[in-house]
């Protein structure tokens, strides 16, 4: 089964032209095999065949990105049409967005990465590229954050995040520290995103297509307070952890000294963003704070 949809609308470049862009958005998935592949941050070696650029230069250091998503992405370069799809629209002359809603726009993120070194960089073709994602968790480290600002190709990302939205920063904990809720949290999450029935109401039949199987979910399947509140706690934690590490490499310590407190304290999350973050906001006044740059 495809892993992504695709659509091709015309766009109003002027009064005279149009131009046709391909849409691939990358579905998202809520398994916790989807984004941990040990009890740590599930991080793997970058595939430098597929992603050149990853790497630091002078170094031979390679990136690493999230394994789960990694080889999500592979098996769709493998084993559907995707390549020739987009072959397809740049023969066309075709403008391509990839995107994606959580876990779909980790996909997306690496699939303009993939495409931005393989005809841009490799190809020497400049093709419009862009990558929109909406609460995508972080999938790179510092080394692809460094290495999508030596290309120059952070401005084809942009990342949507609302403020209290937990994915985007939820694999910046360990996966030993939020593991006894994940699972619960991430199916409270699926059903979130898909119609669902539940077992106590009937209210509102006609806004289900009877064509469609609906799922039944169980109140007793819900995530209570306790759950929630832990799991929140234990990612913002991390998240901390990982902004003070930060901070603390901002003041130049000796690498003795850096080395020992990662060694003697915790592990800190890998990841690191890239490209331009919107951060949303929600209330009766629907808004968003000015976007940064990573």
């Amino acid at each position: 089964m495809k892993n992504y949809l695709t659509s091709t609308k015309k766009h109003n470049a002027s009064s005279s032209s149009s131009t046709q862009v391909l849409t691939i958005a990358f579905k998202g998935s809520f398994e916790v095999d989807d984004f941990y592949h040990d009890d740590h941050f599930g991080e793997t070696n970058v595939d430098c065949s597929l992603f050149p650029s990853l790497r630091r230069i002078g170094e031979a250091q390679l990136a690493k990105v999230n394994g789960p998503i990694l080889k999500t992405f592979q098996a769709i370069l493998n084993n559907s049409g995707f390549i020739s799809e987009v072959e397809k629209a740049v023969k066309e002359d075709k403008k391509i967005l990839f995107t994606g809603h959580s876990s779909g726009g980790a996909k997306a993120s690496l699939a303009t990465l993939w495409m931005l070194d393989e005809y841009t960089r490799k190809r020497k073709i400049r093709h419009p590229i862009g990558c929109v994602t909406f609460g995508s968790p972080l999938i790179g480290d510092r080394t692809v954050s460094h290495a999508v600002r030596r290309e120059k190709w952070a401005g084809h990302f942009t990342h949507f995040v609302m403020e209290h939205d937990i994915v985007p920063r939820m694999t910046l904990a360990p996966k030993t520290s939020i593991q006894e809720h994940l699972s619960d949290i991430l199916q409270f999450f699926q059903q979130k995103v898909k119609p669902v029935t539940t077992q106590k109401s009937h209210r509102f039949p006609k806004f289900f297509n009877k064509k469609t199987p609906v799922r039944t979910i169980d109140h007793d399947q819900s995530v209570d307070d306790n759950q929630a509140v832990t799991f929140f706690e234990n990612v913002l934690i991390n998240t901390s952890t990982v902004a003070n590490h930060d901070a603390f490499d901002l003041m130049e310590p000796t690498n003795s000294l850096k080395d020992k407190l990662s060694a003697d304290f915790v592990k800190v999350g890998p990841y690191r963003p890239f490209g331009t973050y919107v951060f949303c906001t929600r209330g009766d006044d629907l808004g968003s704070s000015s976007p940064r740059s990573s």
